[in-house]
């Protein structure tokens, strides 16, 4: 198993990757510990995740939390300084990006699915499976960015909303939430860098077993696509039909 190491680094900052989401995921209303944004005053302290919200009220002590659901909204009774048609307003758009949110947890599963079937494909050195495992890295990578886009861009919408609305009396901050999101895209990032410079070196280093120094530039470019990743080994080409002259 040739490039063992920086193949397996890429599938650990895969599933690191995954872990991070994870945790992202079980932000409120699951747990209080994470959260996405929050929005305060001098009476209410309410905290934000993927599925719902927890609402505190500072002098009481009394509190609320929502029931975890695909996309929600802001609740006026809490954030009573937001007038009713302020609150249409906002919630429309809040429901519809934490409703996209959705995107974390499906790219968490896309990658722990991607660190097993890696390391099966070095093991087994099976070309099918290290292109499969590629492009499911590819697409958690994708949907794991666009999941910290949607969270960022509902934390700032809603700030951009509430600041004018309230005249300022309530304080909108990103949570630990999109700090963790943010950390799983770089690692996103990292790991389908690291695996196509991996699979780069790796097709070089067999092909210049092979052939002299005199290779092309555009030859030597052409042998990252010739070996499938994780595996090193070639693409299978279509064999090409010989046909015989009859003069």
């Amino acid at each position: 198993m040739s490039n063992w190491g920086p193949k397996g680094l890429s599938l650990t900052l895969a599933l690191g990757a995954s872990v991070l989401l994870v945790a992202t995921t079980l932000s409120v209303p699951v747990t209080n510990r994470i959260t996405v944004f929050t929005v305060t005053d001098d009476t209410v302290q309410a905290e934000f995740g993927l599925w719902g919200a927890y609402y505190r009220n500072l002098r009481s002590g009394s509190y609320e939390t929502t029931s975890p659901a695909l996309g929600y909204t802001l609740h006026t009774q809490w954030l009573s300084l937001l007038s009713n048609d302020d609150a249409r307003s906002v919630n429309a758009a809040v429901q519809t990006l934490s409703r996209g949110v959705v995107l974390a947890p499906l790219s968490a599963a896309l990658g722990t699915i991607t660190a097993v079937m890696g390391v099966l494909a070095m093991g087994l050195a099976s070309p099918v499976l290290g292109m499969v495992a590629f492009v499911r890295l590819v697409l958690a990578g994708l949907l794991g960015c666009v999941a910290f886009l949607l969270i960022l861009t509902l934390g700032l919408f809603v700030r951009s909303r509430l600041l004018p609305a309230s005249n300022g009396a309530y304080a909108v901050h990103l949570g630990n939430g999109a700090s963790l999101s943010l950390g799983a895209s770089i690692l996103w990032m990292l790991a389908i860098a690291l695996t196509l410079f991996s699979n780069c070196a790796g097709a070089a280093g067999a092909a210049s077993k092979s052939s002299d120094d005199s290779s092309s530039v555009f030859q030597k470019a052409s042998e990252c696509t010739a070996a499938t990743p994780f595996t090193d080994l070639p693409v299978r080409q279509p064999r090409r039909a010989k046909y015989a002259s009859s003069y």
